[in-house]
């Protein structure tokens, strides 16, 4: 999961700023479509799928997830990851700020899952 919040970082710096991104393909990609069950809708807007995604991927209490919501939570980032060289590396206005909360709100898990701590950071850097 790390590995794919990276890449969509790196995507972002490295995207072409000439092109409008849209959320088309990400608003039609099954994986998006399982995630979001029922508050799915063919029809969304952007700001409909990431209000979904957030609603989906977010527990009661703020860092506290379900395994349905993070399993969600990692559909939505690697089909948001494929999407972005369709997108010229960029995300939708609409969708770019929830997505951002709802990786927030992650951050212990990654920190947890990946089995980091800041001194193994400053241990396995690149001298």
């Amino acid at each position: 999961m790390f590995v794919c919040l990276l890449g969509v970082g790196v995507a972002w710096f490295v995207r072409d700023f000439s092109r409008q991104p849209s959320c088309e393909g990400k608003r039609h990609d099954q994986r998006v479509e399982k995630a979001l069950g029922d508050r799915y809708d063919k029809g969304m807007t952007c700001a409909d799928l990431g209000a979904a995604v957030k609603a989906v991927t977010l527990g009661k209490q703020p860092g506290e997830h379900s395994l349905r919501q993070a399993q969600a939570m990692k559909d939505v980032v690697l089909a948001v990851a494929d999407g972005l060289d369709e997108d010229g590396g960029g995300l939708d206005q609409n969708l770019r700020l929830p997505l951002a909360e709802v990786l927030a709100d992650y951050r212990v898990d990654l920190r947890e899952n990946m089995g980091l701590t800041p001194v193994d950071h400053v241990r396995n850097g690149v001298a």
